[in-house]
């Protein structure tokens, strides 16, 4: 298979990166880079260019196919392309807390919509009076531009396709499978690449290993994860922490339960969210939160507390959206609050 995956200049596309799609998507992908290959070694501008935008829609669909994403049959390239980043969560509005990667994302859109404009301009596929002039180099570049993108896709495909089969396990073992030392939590989530995750496993993580601490009673996660995101010390996708702050607030069922401990260690891991995503996720927790219900574990004497944390945070807010909701959730929590509580802060009893 390796033979078939060369291309004169640049380096190959991996084979391993293809060796998860169907027999029948690899086929084609060979197909597309051994035209890229004749064109390159006749030096036909026309057909490099053809050939290129060719392998980039190749790849596109064979990815969207894999990945169970739906497609119209005359989706024009960049409208494929825009599908494809979407659904490998690559797509700049994915990337708000990286922005030298949603630059580059912005980049490769541009970069892709380029090349159906200069097949359609100077490429194979449509017929014409006259011969192209561009240059050699510049086909070359578009060359380029197509393997790079398509190894980026492939191998990104690839690593999604991947994990898909191990997050079930990661989550088993965080829940409760697996004993962690000092520092291996954190190490174990580094090894799944978290950064690589969809948002949605992203935060399935979160979640997983902030339930850890509350509903088993673990304190590594604490000491490994939750600690440090809350001091600013580490850092994590912003949907993984998303993740944390709502498995400090809400069981597995969506009953409220935490501390006043834990409210605080959420919100200063909330408020280290980007700007706009910061305030649309605690609005939207407020909502979620008016409408549970106390666990039976969020034992009355924690309530008074928890919600007297939360006023307290909420006055210290600048941002009147995130103000609000933090008033809204402690007056959710003040609900449940019996008149003879006692002031004590005290972790309920772990089964």
């Amino acid at each position: 298979m390796e033979s078939h995956l060369r291309s004169h200049e640049p380096p190959p596309i991996a084979a391993k990166d293809v060796e998860l799609l169907p027999t029948s998507a690899q086929e084609a992908i060979h197909v597309a880079l051994e035209r890229v290959d004749r064109a390159s070694s006749a030096s036909d501008v026309e057909a490099i260019v053809g050939a290129s935008k060719e392998l980039i829609e190749t790849v596109a669909k064979a990815v969207l196919n894999v990945l169970g994403a739906p497609y119209g049959s005359d989706a024009e390239l960049p409208t494929l392309t825009g599908q494809v980043l979407r659904a490998l969560k690559l797509h700049p509005s994915a990337m708000q807390d990286r922005s030298s990667l949603r630059q580059l994302s912005s980049s490769a859109i541009s970069a892709v919509q380029a090349v159906a404009e200069l097949r359609n301009t100077d490429g194979t596929g449509h017929g014409r009076a006259t011969r192209s002039n561009l240059d050699l180099s510049h086909a070359i570049f578009v060359r380029t531009i197509a393997i790079a993108w398509c190894g980026w896709m492939l191998s990104t495909s690839r690593r999604a396709l991947k994990k898909r089969g191990g997050l079930d396990k990661a989550l088993a073992d965080i829940g409760g499978g697996e004993a962690f030392s000092r520092g291996r939590l954190a190490a174990y989530i580094a090894d799944l690449d978290v950064w690589d995750l969809g948002e949605e496993d992203q935060r399935r993580l979160g979640l997983a290993v902030a339930r850890r601490w509350t509903i088993n009673g673990t304190w590594m996660p604490v000491e490994d994860v939750i600690k440090p995101l809350a001091e600013g010390t580490a850092e994590y996708p912003a949907a993984f922490r998303e993740g944390i702050v709502e498995g400090l607030l809400l069981d597995n069922n969506g009953y409220i339960r935490t501390t006043s401990d834990d409210i605080d260690r959420a919100v200063k891991i909330g408020l280290r969210l980007p700007g706009n995503r910061m305030e649309k996720f605690f609005r939207e927790l407020a909502d979620r939160v008016l409408e549970a219900q106390p666990s039976q574990v969020f034992d009355p004497e924690i309530r008074g507390p928890a919600a007297r944390r939360l006023r307290a945070l909420a006055a210290e807010q600048t941002i009147v959206a995130t103000k609000d909701a933090l008033e809204r959730i402690a007056t959710r929590v003040e609900m449940f609050v019996e008149p003879d509580a006692a002031p004590a802060d005290i972790r309920p009893q772990r089964r």
